[in-house]
Order: structure tokens, then C-alpha cells, then sequence
């Protein structure tokens, strides 16, 4: 036979209370696994029915807090305040309340007038003696939820190009350290995660679909921070490496850039290949001949920005003010640039075929033997970018 149960360590004695559930409120699988999993919030069944709850005669009145699809409750006393000040969890909770209804069922039998039919009334739960174990399921609900954590992380690591990942319950079930891992409440915590846009359960699979945000959010979290004393060591020893008298070449790769005054710095031939540049000031920057290939430019001052004959093929560029930025002869092969202004750069002979420009500025652009898509003639920046 199997249950779940609470259970508190080294107790001296077994203390119970007398218990009378005043109410059954049901909550959908999702609502429930929020109250679960977060007991000590202010939730709204509760305060409406605060008036109910409270010790009296020594016995504890309270609410019955569950969900149709669980077969499980918990047992809330908010004594007077808004939140579920004393809990007890509440197993096997379908079969008590249908014993209960069985009851009640026969008391109407003895007591009604054969020629009136009542009403059916409300289920009322006679006395039922628990133990108030708070501390031990506020501890189950932060194993449980750390335990999601490391599973969101996994599926994040290691999801398909759809952003797709299957969890197997048999093996979440072997990973819960100490077991017990109830599978009703861990699907509804995990369909409840923001990482988690869809989720198919089927037989012992468990198929989420990740939101494209969380798993780039994920993939940033993975990459180097460099600070500005590092940019600064690394620009110099870049220097004595354009020089040719030593040093060592600028490489970005796999780094983050956020919130630096890198203006005026020169990192010509630099490599920048996945990197994350936000918040940064690029004024005046330098970059000729430089590999930009799938990096990311957020947010950043780049008024005359010089990267001639640079590759940024599969960039993006958002919200970036590149106004009379220097770009001619680079690659923008499958690059988006969106939000941003554009006015007077120069992308003579440029690469552009497969540029996606949205809502940008572009008004001067010179486009003098740029390379565009399936182009008879060479189109003016009017014909081209004009009302992007």
C-alpha cells in the first residue's frame, strides 16, 4: 500500500488536535501547486474566509485547501491573519470526504420526513484529529521546487533546435533524492515555470516546449563578464599585436560586454565571434577587418563607429544609435537591425543580400556599389531602406 505522508524528525511525542473543516475549497492543479509551493503568500480564499478559521475549545476550525485532480488537500487555520499561518497536509483526501458524504447521506435518511425531499446540503467534515506540520511541508515544497530548478536547467542545457526537451518520470522520480516525488504536483509546478510556453504529458514522457527568451536568457548566463580593467589589458595587449612587436590578439569570443566605455579604443581585427555587447559606449570605436559573426549589439552608442571590411554575418543589432558609422566592404549576410538609427552610415560595397532592416532610421546611407538581392540596378537608400 502506498500514501504520502509527513513525517518530523526525532518528535518526543505524538501531538494531534481536534479538527473541524469548516470548508473545501477547490483550486485548479496550477493554483494549487502556487499555494504548494508558496504557503506563507496572501491568497484571497484565504482572507475571504478568514471569519471561519481559529482555535476554539480546542479545536482547531479551518479550510480544506485542495484540487479535484489531486488526491491530496492541505488543511489551512489562518488564525486571524491573511495567510495560511498553520498547515497540515491531508493525504488520501478523496476517500475521507466520500465517507464523510456517506455519512451525512444517512444521518438525512433518519432524520427527513419520507414525503419532503431536502436539499442536498454541503459537506460538513466532522472532527478529524492531524498533526499542524508546517515546518516539514514548507521543507518538502523547497525540495521539490530546488529539485524543478535543476531540471528547468537541464531541459535549458540540453533541449532540440525547436526548443523542445522530454523529461521520463521514472528517471525524475529515481534523481528525487529520499523519492516520494509526486508526479500530479511536480507536472503542475513545472507547467507553471515561465521557462515552460507548452507541456505534453503522455504515459511516463513529459514534453515541455521552452520559451526562445528563457533559453537565450539561459545561454547569456553562460558567457564570460569581462569587467573594463580586463578590456583595457586585453586593448593593449592588442595593440603591441597590430603592431607587430609582440602582445596578443583581441579574442571575445563567448565573452559579455555590459555597460563599458570602450570609445575611441581600436580593435582592428579583433575577434568578436558570440559576443553579447549591451549597454556599452562604442563612439569613434575602431574595428576594421574585425570577425562579428553571430554577436549582439544591444543598446549601445556607436556614433562613427568604424568596421570596414568586418564580418557580421548572422549580428544583431537592437536599439543601437550607429549614425555616420563607417561600414564599408563588411558582410551583412542574414543580419537584423532593428530599432536603431542608421542615418548617414556608409555601407559602400557592402555585403547586404540578406540584411533585415525594422524600424531604423536610414535616411543618408550611402549605398554606392552595395551589394543587394536580385538587384538589375543599384537602388538608392529611398528605394532600398527608406521607411524601415
Amino acid at each position: 500500500m502506498k500514501t504520502k505522508a509527513m513525517f518530523l524528525h526525532k518528535l518526543p511525542e505524538m501531538k494531534t488536535l481536534d479538527c473541524e473543516i469548516e470548508k473545501v475549497v477547490n483550486l485548479s492543479t496550477s493554483e494549487y501547486a502556487a499555494f504548494y509551493q508558496q504557503l506563507l503568500g496572501n491568497y484571497d480564499f484565504i482572507i475571504e474566509n478568514d471569519g471561519i478559521m481559529g482555535m476554539k475549545d480546542g479545536t482547531a476550525h479551518c479550510i480544506l485547501v485542495m484540487s479535484e485532480e489531486l488526491d491530496e488537500g492541505i488543511l489551512v487555520n489562518s488564525s486571524g491573519c491573511g495567510f495560511a499561518r498553520s498547515v497540515s497536509y491531508f493525504p488520501n483526501v478523496s476517500a475521507y470526504l466520500q465517507s464523510q458524504d456517506q455519512v451525512l447521506k444517512k444521518e438525512e435518511q433518519k432524520t427527513a420526513p419520507q414525503i419532503i425531499v431536502q436539499p442536498k446540503p454541503q459537506p460538513v467534515v466532522q472532527a478529524v484529529k492531524v498533526d499542524m506540520v508546517i515546518p516539514a511541508l514548507v521543507a518538502y515544497g523547497e525540495k521539490v521546487q530546488k529539485y524543478l530548478d535543476e531540471c528547468i536547467v537541464n531541459a535549458l542545457d540540453g533541449h532540440d533546435d525547436q526548443g523542445t526537451y522530454e523529461f521520463s518520470y521514472a528517471e525524475l522520480r529515481d534523481g528525487f533524492d529520499g523519492g516520494g516525488l509526486d508526479k500530479d504536483v511536480f507536472t503542475a509546478m513545472l507547467q507553471a515555470r515561465p521557462e515552460v510556453v507548452d507541456m505534453d504529458v503522455s504515459g511516463d514522457d513529459i514534453g515541455v516546449v521552452l520559451s526562445m527568451e528563457a533559453i537565450q536568457e539561459h545561454a547569456d548566463s553562460k558567457l564570460r563578464v569581462l569587467t573594463i580593467d580586463e578590456v583595457v589589458i586585453m586593448h593593449a595587449k592588442h595593440t603591441l599585436w597590430r603592431y607587430g612587436v609582440g602582445g596578443l590578439q583581441a579574442d571575445f569570443t563567448g565573452c559579455r560586454l555590459s555597460g563599458l566605455d570602450l570609445h575611441e579604443m581600436c580593435f582592428d581585427g579583433a575577434d568578436f565571434r558570440g559576443t553579447l555587447i549591451e549597454n556599452c559606449d562604442l563612439r569613434n570605436v575602431q574595428a576594421n577587418s574585425a570577425d562579428f559573426r553571430g554577436s549582439r549589439f544591444m543598446n549601445c552608442a556607436m556614433d562613427y563607429f568604424t568596421a570596414e571590411d568586418a564580418d557580421f554575418s548572422d549580428a544583431k543589432f537592437v536599439e543601437c544609435d550607429i549614425a555616420g558609422g563607417r561600414l564599408a566592404d563588411s558582410k551583412f549576410q542574414r543580419t537584423l537591425v532593428m530599432d536603431s538609427d542608421l542615418t548617414n552610415a556608409d555601407l559602400t560595397d557592402a555585403d547586404v543580400k540578406t540584411i533585415d532592416i525594422q524600424d531604423t532610421e536610414t535616411q543618408g546611407v550611402e549605398l554606392k556599389g552595395t551589394v543587394f538581392a536580385e538587384a538589375e540596378e543599384e537602388p538608392t537608400a529611398e528605394m532600398q531602406m527608406g521607411g524601415m
